[in-house]
């Protein structure tokens, strides 16, 4: 129980440095809108997720994505990181920085 606590703390407190830090409503990074800027803030917080130890499959259960779709943004992440330029960094960057302290 207390992990699985800890896991919906950790979840919870990614999202909102990432809606924080995009400017993106927590619920459209949760959606499966498809905007440029909404797709960025998902990878964000997904890879952010990742880096804190989930796995593919409880980022999908907990965002009411498919496995295989939160495999796809981390499988291209490295892309999505490139083509997304300055702003992409900045909010990865500041994201993180919330999400270390």
């Amino acid at each position: 129980m207390i992990q699985q606590e800890r896991k919906c703390t950790i979840f919870e407190h990614t999202l909102e440095i990432v809606a924080r830090e995009s400017e993106i409503p927590a619920a459209d990074i949760l959606s499966h809108k498809r905007t440029d800027e909404i797709v960025d803030a998902r990878y964000i917080f997904v890879y952010l997720l990742c880096r804190r130890g989930f796995y593919a499959s409880a980022i999908a259960d907990r965002m009411n994505f498919t496995r295989s779709s939160i495999s796809y943004i981390l499988a291209n992440f490295d892309n999505r990181r490139h083509l997304g330029g300055a702003i992409f960094e900045s909010i990865l960057r500041n994201s993180l920085d919330g999400v270390v302290k």
